[in-house]
């Protein structure tokens, strides 16, 4: 009974007569109720048909809303992590861009640039020390960079760094020295030995004031903000990560799943990133190294050469979907139970007049004329019950008729009675037991009627609450005016829907979505409403919404124009830096073709692009793949641009997205670097010529004639400045007559000495003959010389001269890089003007020395000669004494005696050695190829008889063929082993002879334990005559080594000695790997 008296949940039996029948029956035997238990009856066959029926459909149904739901919830998903990879590489472009500038930036610090210039030209530890200090301002685990280095533009020789162990290390194979001597260049991502991680570098070179390149500046990135560009979290997500990956599969940047730093040293491996490096970009869902299921959006950064990879769980990414299912689930279990009660009713009002039917035709037949059977219905059988009730009739009296109708009336009645109830019980079953929260309230009083379980449920208020409250109760206080406002101003209606938000027991808002139907309950005006949960909902829209705005941020504040069009090239989205780049707002073209914003003469070709970037189904293009193409602005203006393109299917409809890049400074910077480039090749063909040649004669007339051809002009000429007389002379020229110098007169220093202090080094001088007081009038008039530009020539600060550009007839305008690259011949011109004098001063001196050896040699020569025929003659008689008159004279006279025979063979010795000695440089034999292990083995065995009396031991390792004079390198054996053996301890001599390979030849060392010798006398004793001993300790001449250094040095090579005393000696000595003409 609810309270207004009224019993809405006690369903009415309705075989009622079909029992009290069965009981007016009792002849059924028991055989035919077995029979009938054994078979289905048609009220369980029809309810069993119901509800299969019903239950297809509820599965059908929800099978068909839980995957539209799921689909919907990972295409918004997906849509989601698209959106934070495409900001992530947004990012890290003007990241990379930033660190560009930023060492740009410093190439053009005024104190950097001028100790760089100082310090390349003459080295020394203050301005080093300073140059560090400056760039230690810039490095650190704080700073941009965590190194700088100044590279040399020659050598590529790091000549300073902020790191002591990179300094005089060679980069000149690196990338970022390579293309940092041409501009700014930021290499992407390698791996760094010296980090043991990724690393970046970017470079630019280091130009002087007068525009020469005299090193490259090169700082290693610090990664850590990029590392915080890739790892920034968006949204409310808990599970997401992202991460890049280089093309050798080692991880760039820290995933957040993983905490250990000792991934970035390890590879990854999965079909996302393997997919990504092959130069795709997509979604592909997958299991992490867990096994955790996880969507993944890889995107391949061409630019950067890197895998851009963003995921996030499944779990997370598709938890509505799953609450959305198990929702699903129970409303359609509660859907079927009140169906099956549902088709168990709509059987038995089927059964019920078959049943009724069979008793009453049972009665008739045993005689009960008064039977007359219910008309329940229009049908079949309630035809057949009208049929028997009017045979029955024919039969009876006209009391019995009356009787009949009133019995039929009665019927009637009882049969209208028990579908009211049956209704009304549907009526509740439905209520009470409807999955979402539903109540009836009265519209006059605005106070609950009825609710139902899922309400009170839902609520957290009981029955008997809600029935003592007015819907304003379950309304937030705020939202009260608002629901007033709408109950007064809303028109009458059956049925009405709309989305508000209401307020539970203990205290959370949900925001609900509600359908109400007017209706009269218990004999009032009132509302049934059924509410429907939609806050989880809600927050998808709003997130779905927010990632949609931070899309649509993304696009809007980039620095880049981007462009989407449909399959007819109409724009759709035209944003903030598309409208500055073409001069014109998105209201004015969206709607419009794309081709008003390309040149005509391109418009087809750019059709049959498109046309065939379709049909390749190529999701992107990356920046600069297309090359440079033309842009137009709205005001007719072409420029070029950069593109990147790439193509989506939304909702059925094709869309392409162009993502532009003005290069209109990037084209004029790489024109101003070619042209640059090309000066400086011009200047460097010039200049190998230049050098080339060591002839000053030579040299003048190829810096005529190269200025001419390079810069275009009819005639130049080289003037030369004499210190000595303070003048410049002509002293070639070319394009001028032979005698031209007939019309020519020096020019005073002092003039040109001014005119530098007034304009510079570069002095351009139009209309020439028309300025009073000019030097060489009468040249430029008789030739017509209408201009003359004159560069000055300077080395080392010192004048060397100067070089005239001479213009006939009319003059002519010189661009700026025409005066750049005269400037930079005039300098080459300079170094090539001071070798050749240097040249020619060498050549002199040459001669010279050449001519003061020759008189050498042929004074030792000589005096070799002249002195052995009067030291033979002493040392004859004076041997002649000491046989004749030994043991005649005195003691006295016997020892001075013996000191004259010894001073003489010593003389003897001396001049021998000298003269051998001064024979080396010209008697010596031409190289050849010469087995060093067959020179040894004669020095050995013209030693044999020294090396047996000291049991000197000799070994030897393999030994190589050697270009060289065989007898000069049997005597150097024989010297250095003889050597060893005449300085040998108290132990029995132990020599050992080896050669390695070197770069420029072979080295050999020939070791000995010996007596050592001081190390600070390591270069006397290969010095002519230079001895340590004295002649009573070791004999010998002291003319040995100095030999030996002598044969060494002929042969191109080097000698020198390691030792210790008391530890044995070692001489070193190369020979080269190759012949050469001596």
């Amino acid at each position: 009974m609810d309270r207004h008296g009224t019993d809405i949940t006690r369903p009415e039996r309705i075989d009622q007569a079909g029992a009290g029948d069965r009981d007016l029956h009792p002849a059924i035997s028991a055989r035919n109720l077995r029979a009938m238990r054994l078979r289905l009856s048609i009220t369980v066959k029809l309810t069993l048909v119901f509800v299969m029926f019903a239950a297809l459909l509820l599965v059908g149904v929800g099978s068909l809303a839980y995957n539209s739901g799921r689909a919907a919830l990972e295409a918004a998903t997906i849509s989601d992590l698209l959106s934070v990879a495409i900001e992530k590489e947004a990012a890290l472009n003007v990241w990379v861009e930033n660190r560009q500038s930023d060492i740009i930036r410093l190439t053009h610090l005024p104190d950097l640039l001028e100790d760089v210039v100082a310090f390349v030209a003459r080295p020394d530890q203050i301005t080093h020390d300073r140059l560090v200090r400056t760039l230690q301002t810039w490095t650190g685990s704080r700073q941009q960079y965590l190194a700088l280095l100044v590279i040399d533009a020659e050598t590529g020789r790091v000549i300073a760094a902020t790191d002591p162990d990179e300094e005089g290390k060679f980069k000149e194979n690196r990338p970022y020295f390579i293309h940092g001597k041409n501009g700014p260049y930021v290499q992407n991502v390698y791996y760094s030995l010296v980090l043991q991680g990724p690393a970046m570098t970017a470079a630019a070179p280091l130009y002087s004031a007068e525009g020469r390149l005299v090193g490259v500046l090169a700082g290693r990135l610090n990664l850590m903000e990029m590392n915080q560009i890739i790892n920034r979290r968006t949204g409310l997500h808990q599970t997401d990560d992202a991460f890049l990956v280089n093309t050798s599969n080692l991880f760039v940047t820290q995933p957040r799943a993983i905490s250990d730093p000792a991934i970035l040293r390890r590879g990854i491996h999965t079909e996302a990133v393997r997919r990504c490096l092959a130069h795709q970009s997509g979604v592909i869902p997958t299991e992490n190294q867990h096994g955790t299921p996880e969507i993944v959006v890889y995107r391949w950064l061409s630019e950067r050469q890197l895998c851009l990879i963003v995921k996030l769980d499944q779990a997370e990414a598709l938890a509505p979907s799953y609450t959305f299912g198990r929702t699903i689930l129970l409303i359609g279990s509660l859907t079927l139970l009140v169906a099956s009660l549902l088709a168990i009713g709509l059987a038995r009002t089927i059964t019920q007049p078959v049943l009724a039917l069979q008793a009453g035709a049972v009665r008739f037949g045993q005689g009960e004329l008064d039977v007359r059977l219910p008309e329940t219905s229009g049908d079949e059988l309630g035809g057949l019950a009208r049929e028997f009730n009017s045979m029955a009739a024919a039969l009876s009296e006209k009391e019995a008729q009356l009787r009949r109708y009133t019995e039929k009336l009665a019927q009637i009645v009882e049969e209208r009675t028990v579908a009211l109830r049956e209704s009304e019980t549907t009526f509740r079953l439905l209520f009470a037991n409807h999955p979402h929260p539903m109540w009836v309230y009265d519209l006059q009083t605005l106070q609950f009627l009825e609710v139902n379980e899922a309400a009170i449920n839902h609520y957290g208020y009981s029955r008997d609450e809600f029935c003592q409250m007015f819907i304003t109760d379950i309304r937030p206080p705020e939202d009260v005016p608002l629901l007033f406002d709408h109950l007064q101003g809303e028109r009458p209606a059956l049925q009405q829907s709309g989305r508000w938000r209401h307020r539970l027991k203990d205290g959370r808002i949900i925001d609900v979505e509600i359908t109400s139907h007017l209706l009269e309950f218990v004999g009032r005006k009132a509302a049934l409403v059924v509410a429907l949960d939609i806050t989880e909902r809600k927050r998808a829209e709003e997130a779905l919404q927010a990632s949609q705005a931070r899309l649509a941020g993304i696009i809007g504040s980039t620095m880049d124009a981007i462009i989407t069009v449909d399959a007819e090239q109409r724009i759709v989205l035209f944003n903030a830096a598309a409208e500055q780049m073409f001069r014109c707002s998105a209201s004015e073209v969206v709607g419009q073709p794309l081709d008003r914003f390309i040149p005509p003469q391109f418009r087809d070709l750019h059709r049959q692009h498109i046309q065939f970037f379709a049909r390749t189904k190529v999701s992107n293009r990356s920046m600069g793949a297309l090359g440079a193409i033309t842009g137009l602005r709205a005001d007719g203006q072409e420029f070029p641009i950069e593109a990147s393109i790439s193509q989506v299917e939304a909702a059925g409809q094709r869309l392409y997205t162009v993502i532009l890049r003005d290069i209109t400074e990037r084209k004029r910077a790489e024109e101003q670097i070619q042209r640059q480039t090309a000066r400086a090749k011009a200047l460097m063909n010039i200049a190998a010529r230049l050098n080339a040649q060591l002839n000053l004669e030579t040299v003048l007339t190829t810096i005529c004639e190269e200025t001419a051809h390079a810069l275009k002009v009819p005639a130049t000429a080289v003037r030369l400045y004499d210190p000595k007389q303070d003048v410049l002379y002509y002293a070639n020229a070319f394009g001028l007559p032979s005698n031209y110098k007939e019309y020519t007169q020096p020019s005073p220093g002092s003039l040109y000495r001014e005119l530098i202090q007034q304009y510079g080094k570069l002095i351009i001088a139009n209309d020439v003959q028309n300025i009073p007081g000019v030097p060489n009038a009468k040249l430029y008039a008789c030739l017509n010389i209408r201009m003359v530009v004159t560069a000055l020539m300077f080395r080392e600060g010192q004048l060397v001269g100067a070089l005239n550009l001479f213009i006939f007839d009319q003059a002519r305008h010189f661009t700026e890089d025409e005066l750049s690259l005269l400037t930079g011949l005039a300098d080459q011109a300079a170094q090539a003007i001071t070798n050749a004098r240097l040249y020619a001063q060498l050549e002199a001196a040459n001669q010279e020395l050449a001519y003061s050896n020759t008189e050498l040699q042929q004074f030792a020569y000589v005096a070799s000669h002249d002195l052995q025929e009067p030291l033979r003659m002493v040392a004859s008689y004076t041997q002649l004494l000491a046989r004749r008159y030994r043991g005649k004279l005195d003691s006295d006279a016997d020892e001075f005696i013996a000191y004259a025979v010894d001073g003489a063979n010593r003389m003897q010795r001396l001049i021998n050695d000298l003269l051998a000695y001064s024979r080396l440089g010209t008697r010596g034999k031409s190289l050849e190829l010469t087995s060093s292990e067959s020179a040894l083995a004669q020095a050995l065995a013209n030693l044999q008889i020294a090396i047996a009396e000291n049991e000197a031991v000799v070994s030897h390792d393999p030994l190589p063929t050697v270009w060289a004079d065989e007898t000069q390198l049997v005597q150097l054996f024989q010297n250095l082993v003889g050597n060893a053996i005449k300085f040998r301890s108290l132990l029995p001599p132990r020599i050992h002879i080896s050669a390695q390979q070197k770069e420029q030849g072979w080295l050999f060392s020939v070791s000995d334990n010996g007596i050592g010798i001081e190390p600070q006398y390591a270069e006397r004793i290969f010095v002519i005559f230079q001895r340590l001993h004295s002649q009573a300790e070791y004999s010998g001449t002291g003319i040995g080594l100095a030999v030996c250094k002598r044969i060494v040095e002929r042969h191109g090579g080097r000698i020198w000695m390691e030792s210790q005393p008391g530890q044995g000696a070692t001489f070193y000595f190369t020979l080269p790997a190759t012949g050469r003409e001596i």
